[in-house]
């Protein structure tokens, strides 16, 4: 019975023309987040600024968006005796568009001067520290030999032709809203695969990628959590 399915599969592949995509990369990304962290301001003598006291009040931008996830925010109030206030701010990435000739990567002196908007903005709604952050998260399916039994639902539903691979990376920089040094650097990864029919690939894959920038969120927070603990119990 299964080679006959398996047989009535490859005649069905032979017969539409059954044609899948090769791979698929695509690609969430945050590029500005090195012009940001490269451009703060540090005193001329990359000094860092002094650790922060327990039960700080932060800001979160999320660089390219208009706020941070709901979700980071709630995380890093969920302990008020570290985080006393916790607040969403704006902050501009690679698509925004300056000059309305196209996109463009931001020069050093406008990196410069929207890390001085966003501390200023901080600073008026009661936060003495800002937590900007940026993730990158790519997928890409690698089909096997098998990829020709997905033309048909019954072909895919029992070999699915491909496989997903997704990579995803974030990184965060704590800096103090009055001077704009930075006060911590945080980092966070993941990767992860998962079996697709490749005509569900692209739905399947941008699913991934959103549940991926919700754990990298997560585990900035976390870790943030943890050095402010660090801080708190740690050498005067």
């Amino acid at each position: 019975m299964k080679k006959n399915l398996t047989t009535v599969l490859v005649l069905a592949g032979l017969v539409t023309g059954c044609e899948t995509p090769g791979s698929l990369p695509q690609k969430h990304t945050a590029t500005d987040y090195p012009g940001y962290i490269l451009n703060l301001a540090a005193g001329g003598t990359n000094s860092i600024a002094p650790k922060p006291a327990l039960q700080i009040r932060l800001a979160v931008a999320q660089i390219g968006e208009p706020a941070p996830l709901k979700t980071m925010l709630a995380s890093l109030a969920a302990d008020p005796h570290l985080v006393a206030s916790v607040i969403g701010l704006p902050l501009p990435g690679a698509s925004e568009n300056r000059t309305g000739t196209g996109v463009e990567k931001s020069p050093a002196a406008n990196y410069a001067r929207e890390v001085k908007a966003v501390c200023n903005l901080a600073q008026a709604g009661g936060a003495d520290y800002v937590l900007i952050y940026g993730d990158s998260v790519e997928t890409w399916v690698k089909q096997n030999a098998l990829s020709m039994f997905d033309c048909t639902l019954v072909g895919a539903e029992i070999i699915p032709g491909g496989k997903i691979n997704l990579q995803g990376r974030a990184a965060a920089a704590l800096i103090e809203a009055p001077s704009g040094r930075p006060v911590f650097l945080l980092n966070a990864d993941c990767r992860r695969t998962a079996p697709t029919p490749n005509f569900l690939a692209n739905g399947k894959a941008a699913e991934m990628r959103v549940t991926a920038s919700d754990q990298l969120a997560g585990e900035l927070s976390a870790a943030l959590l943890r050095k402010l603990a660090d801080t708190a119990t740690g050498p005067k």
